[in-house]
């Protein structure tokens, strides 16, 4: 799956050098973006709801569930303010592309459209990046 997401990012930087962003396909995605990303969610929330047990786990671990994602978004914002102030970069987009929680595929777009092209591109890749690397760097944790 990480070389799957890693192909598609260079072969999209590959369409996009070589001017196919004319292509009537390519426009035609460039102007549904958010609908696409909405798409994708609904299909992440079916994927959830057809998994019978996770009401019930939910109810298991009550409150307990919601420490290690709060500890990861507290976190996330306090390296965002971190990175900004190391960097120069305005808290506000540092902290925006610190706070995409690994959702490359939607922070990516929110920020570009909302900050510019540059700073999506940013946190398209550093939320790109926060996928891949526990991926590759911890493949001795898997079960057998």
């Amino acid at each position: 799956m990480v070389y799957l997401a890693i192909i598609a990012l260079l072969g999209g930087i590959a369409c996009g050098m070589t001017g196919l962003d004319e292509n009537v396909i390519v426009s035609w995605i460039t102007s549904n973006k958010d609908m696409i990303l909405y798409l994708l969610m609904f299909l992440v929330g079916i994927s959830i709801g057809f998994n019978q047990g996770i009401v019930s786990k939910i109810k298991e671990y009550h409150i307990k569930i919601f420490v290690i994602p709060l500890g990861i978004v507290v976190g996330s914002i306090l390296g965002g303010i971190a990175g900004g102030l190391l960097t120069g970069m305005p808290l506000g987009e540092s902290t925006a592309i610190a706070s995409g929680l690994g959702w490359y595929s939607l922070s990516g777009v929110t920020i570009g459209n909302l900050a510019g092209a540059q700073a999506g591109s940013i946190a398209f890749l550093s939320n790109l990046l926060r996928e891949i690397f526990p991926f590759s760097a911890f493949r001795g944790f898997r079960k057998n």
